[in-house]
Parts: structure tokens; sequence; C-alpha cells
């Protein structure tokens, strides 16, 4: 059994991107030479955990919390009007892990998976969007899941992955929600020889549908009907040989 725990207190530079849309969007000669990098993003990072290992199974698991202060978001509200900068801060808490169970020679079960809550917060009193203080980070799910069953005969092995991704939100009013979306991912794997071995990957077996993001540039709180997504990729196959020297 260990304990653990770690801390880290750093920043990331500012960004040029920011610095060049500021200067784009400009409307003078005037507010271009007001431009300017903006302030270092402050991260706090923080976790504490436990594992413990015996002889059939193993689990690691950590208690984290994350903080960005403060984390610019440049809005963009299309070609013919100004861009809009907010600077906002965020706090995610939650738990992960990781958990190996060996059930018997053949027979092995992975587990992996995150909970978490992740927020946004400190979205200035000024602004009409400050309402949105507290609601969940865009693209985060809360919840995320890997169960992979794994079978070896000899020379055949075999192991099915389930995934599972939560909902999530596209915009920060939490208004354009991304449904929960599962897929299963089929792999297995003949070794002909002690050289030799074949494999058969299949990935999204079942040709789920899942969004990972929708209109994250169109405004702080989206209102269309229809939108850009992107997708994750559909049923696709691999059979392929291995040969080792």
């Amino acid at each position: 059994m260990a304990i653990f725990a770690r801390y880290s207190d750093a920043f990331e530079m500012p960004r040029l991107i920011n610095y060049g849309n500021g200067r784009g969007w400009a409307k003078s000669e005037e507010e271009r030479v007001q431009q300017d990098f903006g302030q270092p993003i402050r991260l706090a990072l923080g976790e504490v955990g436990l594992r413990y290992q015996t002889a059939d199974w193993q689990f690691s698991g950590a208690l984290f919390e994350t903080k960005f202060d403060p984390l610019p978001l440049t809005v963009y509200r299309g070609a013919a009007t100004t861009q809009q900068a907010v600077s906002i801060n965020t706090q995610t808490r939650g738990l992960e892990f990781e958990f190996d169970y060996q059930y018997s020679p053949a027979l092995q079960f992975r587990a992996i998976g995150v909970w978490q809550d992740a927020g946004f917060y400190g979205i200035p009193k000024q602004l009409p969007q400050s309402e949105f203080n507290g609601n969940q980070i865009t693209r985060t799910p809360e919840l995320q899941l890997r169960l992979t069953p794994e079978y070896k005969a000899g020379p055949i092995t075999a192991a099915i992955t389930w995934s599972y991704v939560g909902k999530r939100y596209s915009d920060i009013a939490n208004r354009f929600a991304l449904p929960a979306y599962q897929t299963w991912d089929l792999f297995t794997e003949l070794a002909i020889n002690e050289q030799l071995s074949a494999q058969l990957e299949v990935k999204n077996l079942t040709n789920a549908l899942g969004l990972t993001e929708g209109n994250p540039r169109d405004d702080l709180s989206h209102q269309e009907a229809i939108f850009y997504a992107r997708p994750i990729f559909g049923r696709t196959i691999k059979l392929s040989l291995s040969y080792q020297f």
C-alpha cells in the first residue's frame, strides 16, 4: 500500500494568438497601440491518492483539484461584429481511478474512470454573462469510464472495451448540450508462431454517433438551431500482421 500527495504552483505564458486577435479586431491605430500580451495564467494543481496491490488485484485512486486563474476566453461574434475577450477563473475537483483484477491466468479485467466537477468562476459582475459563474466548463464531461475484460487462451487473445463519455456543453451558458455517448471496441490477436502474429481491431463496433464539441467560438451562449460539430469516427476495421525479428 502507498499514499501519495502532489502540489504544483506554476504559470502559463500569455498566448501570441490572443495578442494577434486583439490587434486584428482593433478599429484604429490608437486601439492597436493599447493592445498587450495580457497577464500570465496562474496554475495550481494538487492531488492526494492511494495505491493498493494484492496478488490478484491492484487499485490506484486520487482526489485532485486544478485551478486556472485567470483563463482568457475570446468569443467571436461573426465577421461583421467585434470579438469579446473575457477572463474567467476555472476550478475542477474530482476523483480518478485505475483498477486491475486477475481473475485467473486466462481472464483479466481493467477499469479506468474519472468523475469531475469542473466550473467557471470569476466572470466580472458588470457583465451580464456573470450569471454563468458556476456553470460546467465547456467540452468537459462530469463522468468518463472505460471497462475492458480480456481473455487469453494459448495463442489467442481477445478483449472488448466499453467506453462512456458523459454529457458536455459547448457554451458557457450550458444551454447547448452535447449528449453522452458510448462506444464498443474489439481486439483479437492470434500468435501464429514466436515471431508472427495477426491482429484484428474494430473501433466503434456499433457505429455509434458521438459529438466531441459544437460551436465553441460562436458566442458565450449558443442560440442557433443549426451548428457545426466534431464527431467521433465511425466503425473502423483494421487487420494487420506483425513479425518480430
